[in-house]
């Protein structure tokens, strides 16, 4: 803990990393750590006001541009080799215009290279579950979160259905035997 970075350090840096690679979120604005006793420390990061924007929850513009938004955001994310690892409507803010900022930056790791097929898919689970039980998604809506996702990252989803197809009888050759 002596010469790991504080979590409101590591927001603060990684606030100012998406600024330069222009992922949208709030400015980062302070950081400042308080230690108590030997080791323990009590970190705080602080973020610009983003004033109209609200939650995926409570934002009450057109669901379209909410879930096309949202899927912009987070490809972008992934595309700048970001992984989120908590990602949920309530780590993601639209204003009025219809941007979406990504806030909650703890859980934000750079990678350097593009983030794993696991990692992606923990991210988008993760949002997926939460949408379900907050945002009540429907199917529609969900494949056009999908194919924005899909269209921004530059990948074919064709080339996963070959995948896909792929795997499955291996699948289904082990449920029979």
């Amino acid at each position: 803990d002596f010469f790991r970075l504080s979590r409101g350090k590591r927001s603060f840096l990684n606030a100012y990393h998406l600024e330069i690679v222009g992922i949208p979120t709030a400015r980062g604005l302070a950081t400042a750590d308080v230690r108590k006793g030997a080791g323990a420390r009590q970190s705080y990061f602080a973020m610009e006001d983003l004033g109209d924007a609200a939650h995926l929850l409570d934002w009450e513009g057109d669901r379209h541009t909410m879930i096309h938004a949202t899927a912009r955001l987070i490809a972008c994310l992934h595309n700048e080799a970001f992984s989120h690892r908590d990602l949920k409507a309530t780590n993601i803010l639209l204003d009025p215009d219809g941007t979406a900022y990504l806030i909650d930056l703890d859980g934000l790791d750079f990678k350097g290279v593009l983030p794993s097929i696991k990692l992606v898919a923990s991210d988008l689970h993760r949002l997926y579950h939460d949408g379900e039980k907050h945002l009540a998604a429907k199917p529609a809506e969900k494949r056009a979160f999908l194919r924005t996702y899909w269209r921004v990252r530059h990948v074919k989803p064709r080339g996963l259905k070959c995948q896909l197809r792929t795997w499955r009888p291996v699948q289904a050759a082990r449920s029979h035997s």
